[in-house]
């Protein structure tokens, strides 16, 4: 069985946000007069990075699992084997649901209780140098996806704005897009320091 390798996951989650960088620099060139439709550039970019975020979170709870699974079993009370597959961590993670946190507070939760306070891991995600963009990352997301008044509160205070329009453009403003993805490439490189 082939482990998750914390290396393999950085890079492939630093790679996605290369991607969608490049889709940006697209749509800055092909939206130049047309403020609104970068404006949606900008929030399907957001959505696209949350989802490669969450995907680098999972895999990395995925290789933890790999390596050491015992605070699941003392949790549990089971024991699982040397090596556990990949299929099986997943089912650890989401208890046979989807993977999903509410905001970074949630994602350390699940980090703490599948692998640990102490866990290189869970300390690299719960540096307070990468939790303004994490956070700052989960309320946007949730602005540009439900546009709810309730996430559109949290975005403003995130981002210490008194005024918002759209996801959109909150993002392609004073580089508040490039300051989340630089902060999330610096924890991705630190992650990958772990392997």
């Amino acid at each position: 069985m082939r482990t998750v390798i914390l290396a393999k996951v950085s890079d492939e989650f630093i790679a996605k946000l290369d991607e969608i960088q490049e889709y940006l620099e697209c749509c800055k060139y092909a939206f130049r007069d047309k403020d609104k439709y970068l404006s949606y550039c900008y929030e399907l970019a957001c959505i696209q990075t949350y989802k490669a975020f969450e995907y680098f979170s999972m895999r990395c709870l995925i290789s933890c699992l790999n390596h050491d699974h015992s605070k699941v079993e003392l949790k549990y009370g089971i024991k699982l084997g040397k090596h556990i597959n990949d299929d099986v961590c997943m089912f650890i993670i989401t208890k046979g649901g989807y993977f999903d946190f509410k905001d970074r507070s949630g994602l350390i939760d699940i980090m703490n209780c599948l692998i640990g306070k102490d866990n290189n891991v869970t300390q690299s995600f719960k540096n307070n140098e990468y939790s303004s963009a994490i956070e700052q990352l989960c309320a946007i997301r949730n602005y540009a996806a439900h546009n709810s008044p309730q996430s559109k509160a949290k975005a403003k205070e995130k981002f210490k704005l008194k005024q918002i329009s759209t996801a959109g453009s909150c993002l392609k403003c004073n580089g508040r897009y490039k300051g989340i993805t630089d902060q999330l490439r610096i924890l991705a490189s630190k992650v990958k320091e772990l392997s």
